[in-house]
């Protein structure tokens, strides 16, 4: 698990920076394909995160015997299209990845949020 319960203080912080349009710092590392202007209407950010209802996680899957990360094909908190499970320039192994992650999310009764984003919800 990389992130789970967010403050709302937290939340607000980084509202407050994805509106700081000229502060770029960060574009190459988390959104070098994407212009900060869209974070919100692409769904990326929003005001109000799950995180800070204890209702949102961001995880990953690790092999047992190392604890090793699978490779799903770009680093945590990447503001991507390829983030999306849909995508398919990332490598066939990275596809089976997040196919393995979003069948077992689905099997512990969590459902999809959008087609084609890495969000799922916990049950009706």
């Amino acid at each position: 698990m990389f992130d789970c319960y967010r403050p709302q203080r937290a939340v607000a912080h980084f509202v407050r920076w994805a509106r700081k349009i000229d502060d770029v710092r960060r574009k190459a590392e988390f959104y070098p394909e994407i212009d900060k202007r869209v974070l919100f209407k692409e769904g990326y950010i929003s005001e109000h995160s799950g995180h800070s209802r204890g209702a949102t996680l961001d995880l990953t899957l690790v092999r047992r015997a190392d604890g090793s990360e699978l490779d799903m094909g770009g680093p945590f908190d990447f503001f991507s299209p390829k983030s999306w499970p849909s995508d398919k320039s990332v490598s066939a192994q990275a596809q089976k990845n997040r196919a393995l992650l979003a069948a077992a999310m689905t099997r512990g009764g969590f459902q999809a949020l959008r087609q084609g984003m890495v969000a799922f919800h916990a049950g009706p």
